[in-house]
């Protein structure tokens, strides 16, 4: 393995994790949103913004060597590109639902 590849995988596989990790995060929020369970978003405002924070900084690292992410495995690229879709996904459902007003509980 060459020092280019040695210091790719490590950068691949963290940007990989924290993209999976940011999704799952999505995921939760569109579920609570979906339940009407807004409120509950809070708790992972926190977890969401570190994880944007570190999606941001791997994202820039491999912009500034992007000749080194020739060489990474198809598969890995693949999951890759899996991931960030769903993430996109996961923004626009979550945007959707932010813009479609919620039932009202019924009035006693």
């Amino acid at each position: 393995m060459t020092t280019s590849a040695t210091n790719r995988q490590p950068r691949i596989d963290r940007l990989i994790r924290i993209t999976q990790a940011l999704g799952e995060i999505f995921g939760q929020e569109n579920r609570l949103i979906s339940d009407n369970r807004s409120g509950d978003i809070a708790q992972l405002q926190s977890k969401k913004q570190q994880l944007a924070t570190e999606y941001m900084q791997a994202i820039q690292e491999l912009a500034l060597d992007r000749a080194d992410i020739g060489g990474t495995d198809i598969d890995q690229l693949a999951q890759l590109r899996s991931l960030a879709l769903t993430l996109e996904e996961h923004a626009v459902s979550q945007r959707d639902l932010a813009q479609t007003p919620m039932p009202r509980a019924a009035a006693s």
